[in-house]
């Protein structure tokens, strides 16, 4: 019964997040603030969500690249920095691609 509840959750949460990245923003940080709160609730991991949206202010990082968000890579180590509007950074490394 409780594994079929956190599978439940886990839904819930997925689908506020896919929710989240196609709509207007107001509702985009709503639905990232609820999947969070389930998240949270219920002890669903989030891993895969988390490099979506602002942890600061729930913003969409990639629905809107340039609007809301300036990215830039850095020389020296190869990362990635998101810096969203409301001044919050965060940092991804690069790896390379095996082809």
């Amino acid at each position: 019964m409780a594994d079929r509840k956190k599978h439940m959750q886990s839904q819930d949460v997925s689908v506020l997040m896919q929710l989240s990245l196609s709509g207007k923003k107001e509702l985009a940080s709503r639905y990232v603030a609820l999947a969070r709160a389930i998240s949270k609730r219920s002890r669903v991991s989030m891993r895969e969500y988390n490099r979506i949206h602002c942890r600061k202010c729930s913003a969409s990082l990639r629905a809107t690249p340039g609007i809301r968000v300036r990215t830039r890579t850095t020389r020296g180590a190869a990362m990635l920095v998101y810096t969203c509007s409301c001044g919050h950074s965060t940092r991804m490394p690069l790896h390379k691609m095996n082809a």
